[in-house]
């Protein structure tokens, strides 16, 4: 479940369909660890996600309830930089991580972000969804 911005460009698309999608996932809550075993280390005394996960939180609604687009998981950072929002001249964080669901673009504010964000290293958190359809 992801929130689609241009949903309207797709109208005629017929549903259900399989296509390829750029999901971005804007963070609430984002840990970053360096690797794998500094992550694993934090998981001790609590119930541990594996280092590839990803849970579809908004799935888990009530009946009648609109699911949000939102989701937590962790993944290995594949790349990552700072960037700088040209409308706000804010600079946030991005990352490509590599889930358990496939790859997403990551971007968190800075007071969100807790560790530092490295190449190899591993990331966990809560997110928001939003996706655009690569059609051919």
């Amino acid at each position: 479940m992801f929130d689609v911005p241009d949903a309207a460009v797709h109208e005629a698309l017929e549903l259900p369909a399989v296509c390829e999608v750029q999901l971005a996932a804007f963070a609430h809550r984002l840990d970053a660890f360096v690797d794998e075993a500094a992550y694993l280390a934090a998981q001790e005394g609590s119930i541990p996600y594996a280092p590839q996960s990803f849970i579809p939180t908004g799935l888990f609604v009530e009946d009648g309830q609109v699911p949000p687009a939102a989701a937590v998981f962790t993944g290995h950072v594949l790349a990552t930089n700072v960037r700088l929002n040209p409308t706000t001249q804010k600079i946030f964080y991005w990352a490509r991580v590599s889930t358990l669901g496939g790859e997403v673009d990551v971007v968190a504010d800075p007071e969100v972000v807790v560790g530092r964000l490295v190449v190899g290293g591993i990331v966990s958190g809560s997110f928001w969804l939003s996706g655009r359809l690569v059609l051919p």
